[in-house]
């Protein structure tokens, strides 16, 4: 992901973040990744890690984001331990890795892709609760062949692998894939059998 070559990010340490209506999100920690962490001082202290890609500009001593406070606190707050524990965890692999003679960088899953994931899980939930609530759930086929709906949850997995490119939408869809499976499991046995209509007929004779 591209993000504005305007802006020197290396240079936004301890710099003001501003929300929407001038809302205080605290000062910047660092930017790791696709996100900006920052911190809130005070007796209230609060840290967020929001989205780089919500940056609406930098004018040398504040920090503007598309953001309200309210889904700063929602969607974005993460606690000061958990950011602790991905430093600590980077740091492990960089030295992993110079031990090694390589160098490479370490990816955290956003606030925004694990809240994502949970709203996925809800819908998948709500699909499969209300498909088992019909008196006879019907059977998917394609081309007389049974598709079983953990096929297709395990199939939406592999949305994670690109959870750095677009974090909220394929959030969701593993979300979703997760609740589809989690639903299927006990049939975990006949997925990918794709077997004939005719055939799970005669199974059951």
């Amino acid at each position: 992901m591209t993000y504005d070559e305007n802006i020197d990010w290396e240079n936004l340490v301890m710099k003001e973040a501003i929300g929407f209506n001038n809302s205080d999100l605290g000062q910047v920690q660092e930017v790791r990744g696709d996100n900006i962490i920052t911190k809130t001082g005070g007796m209230d202290e609060e840290v967020y890690a929001i989205p780089r890609n919500l940056v609406e500009k930098f004018d040398g001593h504040r920090l503007l984001l598309r953001v309200t406070k309210e889904e700063a606190e929602t969607l974005y707050k993460i606690k000061e331990s958990y950011m602790n524990k991905q430093k600590d965890h980077k740091n492990d692999i960089a030295s992993k890795d110079s031990d090694d003679g390589n160098v490479t960088s370490s990816s955290i899953s956003s606030p925004t892709y694990e809240k994502s994931v949970k709203l996925g899980e809800f819908i998948g939930n709500a699909l499969t609760s209300n498909w088992n609530s019909q008196k006879k759930p019907g059977k998917v086929y394609v081309k007389n062949r049974r598709i079983h709906h953990g096929e297709v949850g395990t199939s939406m997995g592999i949305a994670d692998a690109f959870k750095d490119l677009s974090p909220a939408i394929t959030g969701i869809i593993s979300g979703i894939g997760k609740g589809l499976v989690k639903d299927d499991i006990a049939d975990k046995h006949k997925w990918f059998t794709f077997k004939k209509k005719e055939e799970e007929e005669e199974d059951k004779t």
